[in-house]
């Protein structure tokens, strides 16, 4: 176990979707989020398993796609940290991309991985994943946006509230698989051999209608975001056990 004075003391699991974010201090200075939390995971004197991820369009929003200028990304790519290699590169394999894409990616997506890839490096279990799969609820189609994972991770499908969200007939044969792994990592400190751990070479799990680990699906993103000039936003995760 941590030592006593740990921020992790007492700690056997850790969930985190990254759904409390604050932007990073001017002086890119560490701030109480993620950073400190990723030291502490990786000097814990005992392997704390966590499971972490998010879905594909966290920040999307109906309608957003091609409402905009052709200069108001760009400058939201600067702002976000981007120099001008990486943002190009952003825009040349997203063509199309609205400002919520980038926001997904700052927010939700780049701060996942960097605890992945400092836990990799030293060798703490961790499991990643991707929620891909996308509803029919009007406004929603074809997005798989925040908190959409929920209902499936908990098997609540049939819960009030839930049709609205997602759209008619949502599969429950993934509600099974996504409730299934989670139960598992809570009772077994791993969500079940079907899913690697990141550090098999980047193993992420897409949750979509045929549910499956891929290796390094998010180089693209890793590659732009990671290297920008600013580090990614500080994140606070929650504890769950």
């Amino acid at each position: 176990m941590p030592a006593a004075d740990s921020p992790l003391a007492g700690l056997r699991v850790l969930l985190t979707n990254d759904d409390s974010m604050q932007t990073a201090k001017a002086s890119n200075a560490d701030g109480p989020g993620l950073y400190e939390l990723r030291r502490a995971l990786c000097a814990a004197e005992a392997d704390v398993a966590l499971l972490l991820g998010f879905t594909a369009h966290e920040f999307a929003a109906p309608g957003s796609q091609g409402d905009r200028s052709d200069t108001e990304l760009p400058l939201l790519l600067s702002a976000l940290g981007l120099d001008e290699h990486r943002a190009a590169r952003f825009l040349a394999e997203r063509p199309g991309a609205a400002e919520g894409e980038a926001i997904t990616d700052w927010l939700f997506r780049a701060p996942a991985l960097a605890i992945a890839e400092a836990r990799a490096e030293c060798e703490r279990p961790t499991w990643l994943y991707q929620f891909d799969w996308s509803g029919t609820a009007p406004g929603r189609t074809g997005q798989a946006y925040h908190c959409i994972d929920l209902p499936f991770a908990f098997d609540l499908l049939h819960a009030e509230g839930v049709t609205a969200a997602l759209g008619t007939e949502p599969p429950q044969d993934l509600a099974d698989a996504v409730h299934g792994a989670w139960v598992a990592f809570v009772r077994d400190l791993a969500p079940g051999a079907a899913w690697p751990p990141y550090r098999d070479g980047r193993a992420t799990m897409r949750w979509h209608a045929e549910p499956r680990p891929e290796r390094d699906p998010l180089s693209s993103v890793r590659e732009i975001w990671l290297g920008a000039t600013c580090p990614p936003p500080l994140g606070a995760a929650r504890r769950i056990v």
